[in-house]
């Protein structure tokens, strides 16, 4: 199983496509959205790393344009691995992996749905947190959950301290469980 895309654009995503390529998941493709002509600094993370690892990378404007449909199709995915990709991936680009889409959000969902769950968890004062891993299906945020890790949020925890220990526990629960997923389709 060497047909693996990774989908993300933030520091979060960063660390866990690091910990997965250390741990010799093969991911053949890396996919990051196009805003503005613009490329952030997690970005340029995910280019070095394609770069470094002699991985396939595509700047994406829109999912659903039909150019980027045919090349995902193209590419011929087993799985999709979406970790705060920061857009929506439609149907269509849903039901193109043989076993499916799924998505590393960071926080217990149904709890903090959206874009920004690590930051609403420390403005909310919440006492834990932690990651979900789901199939990704047509609504943000939802599906069937196949894992769910909790960790409590210390006071001193910041933005970047919390994103750091939730992609980390998040590459782990995958790394362990991929073989899984992949084998339960």
């Amino acid at each position: 199983m060497n047909n693996i895309i990774f989908a993300g654009s933030s520091i979060f995503s960063c660390i866990i496509l690091k910990n997965l390529i250390k741990n010799k998941i093969k991911i053949k493709t890396i996919i990051y959205p196009q805003k503005k002509n613009v490329i952030n600094t997690a970005q340029k993370s995910l280019i070095n790393i394609a770069k470094i690892n002699n991985i396939n990378i595509y700047h994406i404007k829109n999912l659903l344009n039909k150019k980027t449909i045919i090349l995902l199709k193209n590419i011929n995915p087993h799985l999709i691995i979406v970790a705060s990709y920061g857009a929506i991936f439609p149907n269509k680009i849903l039901k193109i992996p043989f076993i499916g889409c799924i998505n590393i959000h960071a926080s217990l969902l149904p709890k903090l749905r959206g874009s920004s769950p690590i930051q609403q968890s420390i403005l909310n004062n919440e006492k834990y947190t932690g990651i979900t891993i789901i199939i990704m299906n047509k609504k943000i945020d939802d599906g069937k959950i196949l894992y769910k890790n909790i960790i409590t949020i210390k006071n001193n925890y910041s933005n970047d301290i919390l994103n750091l220990n939730l992609a980390h526990l998040s590459s782990n629960i995958l790394i362990k469980n991929i073989k899984n997923i992949i084998s339960n389709n």
